[in-house]
């Protein structure tokens, strides 16, 4: 059984040798789920649940228990009804199946749902992996579907099923890189068979298509000042100058293009100095007009959208944290807003953030590109207080 060889395997070791041989044979070093991962798999999960719903004569296989859930799968097949979360083993290989839909008389349709808004190229991988395991378990494959959600859909009222989601035919794709499988498992064998773990060096198959949770412990001999701290040079670059033999900022040669802020940030590491434009500083404070507001808040994005007017993801506030400094040299005042209930909150969010913010004075925000998008947005949905909001 240790050597059974399921989606989730399969993908870590075309990810990353490294990693795949760990979750087979060491796996004490990988670090429990981070509570910012498990919510994304909660979403995950919830959009499956809603998927099911397009397939109302559809029968959940439950997993209770490996051996029993392939048992259930098996029997359940001669139904010819869609199944959700089929387990399907044949030999060292062994996959569950969001949705098997059947068609026509003796065939299938893998249905895979995603809780993104478009298909990736990680996403025709895990499928064809799952066409893979079904064909070696002797059943009929037709095609191979991407369940997803729309982006552009706006909940009204009840939730449209057929308005949420988009069902993307990726069977081409599929095929595509179907022929690869076969060589990349003889591959993933040998190395959990391995006696020794593979020595990889860091790379950008740390970080996609996903981040790996051995990313830390990999990247601890990085120094304090790495290269990875430099600001927005793209990670490729980085791992080349890695690859160079350069691990700092400092060692960066001279000849190397870095923009002004980069230069900036690796003169005052190398030189142990600060860095301060006195007089852009001044020329921005100039610019400012009491009352002062320091405005920071908070958003969520539900994968479902919850709220009348809202789409998948859309950003909504639901905190604020403010501070007023209404004459220089005087005492700021502090007010807040948290909702406290399942309703949609941004109603009463700007409500509160309207009585306590004048019509004149400045807003300083931290990331305001980030501000102005998420008010932009309330300005759409709220259009009485779109003259407010775009003072």
């Amino acid at each position: 059984m240790n050597s059974l060889l399921t989606k989730s395997k399969y993908l870590t070791g075309l990810q990353c040798s490294k990693y795949l041989w760990i979750s087979f044979n060491d796996k004490s070093k990988i670090p429990p789920t981070d509570p910012a991962t498990q919510f994304v798999f909660d979403q995950g999960n919830e959009v499956g649940e809603y998927a099911k719903k397009f397939f109302p004569d559809g029968i959940n296989v439950p997993y209770v228990g490996f051996n029993e859930s392939i048992a259930q799968t098996k029997s359940l097949l001669t139904d010819r009804k869609p199944l959700f979360e089929a387990s399907i083993m044949s030999g060292d290989f062994y996959s569950r199946i969001d949705i098997l839909n059947p068609v026509d008389h003796d065939g299938w349709d893998i249905i895979e749902v995603k809780s993104t808004t478009s298909v990736k190229d990680e996403h025709i991988l895990d499928v064809a992996f799952q066409k893979y395991c079904c064909e070696k378990a002797n059943l009929k494959i037709r095609k191979c579907h991407l369940m997803h959600l729309n982006n552009e859909y706006v909940k009204d009222g009840e939730l449209d099923l057929n308005e949420l989601f988009h069902i993307e035919d990726i069977s081409d794709q599929v095929d595509t890189i179907y022929g690869q499988i076969p060589a990349k498992i003889e591959e993933i064998f040998k190395t959990i068979s391995q006696k020794k773990c593979p020595d990889v060096p860091i790379g950008m198959q740390c970080l996609t298509p996903y981040e790996c949770p051995l990313k830390d412990q990999c990247w601890a001999f990085l120094p304090k000042r790495s290269i990875f701290n430099l600001y927005w040079l793209g990670k490729e670059k980085k791992f080349e100058l890695l690859e160079q033999g350069i691990k700092t900022i400092e060692e960066i040669p001279d000849y190397y293009k870095l923009n002004d802020k980069q230069q900036i940030q690796k003169l005052t590491i190398k030189e142990n100095s600060v860095h301060i434009e006195h007089e852009e500083i001044a020329s921005f404070l100039q610019t400012l007009k009491y009352p002062l507001y320091y405005l920071d808040f908070e958003t969520f994005s539900p994968a479902i959208p919850l709220y009348d007017g809202t789409r998948p993801y859309q950003r909504i506030a639901f905190q604020y944290s403010l501070h007023v400094l209404k004459e220089k040299d005087g005492q700021t005042e502090h007010f807040s807003f948290l909702s406290d209930g399942s309703s949609d909150p941004r109603s009463a969010f700007l409500s509160s953030l309207k009585a306590v913010m004048g019509t004149v004075g400045s807003v300083i925000v931290y990331n305001q590109t980030f501000e102005e998008g998420v008010l932009n947005e309330l300005a759409s949905a709220f259009p009485e207080d779109q003259g407010w909001i775009k003072m």
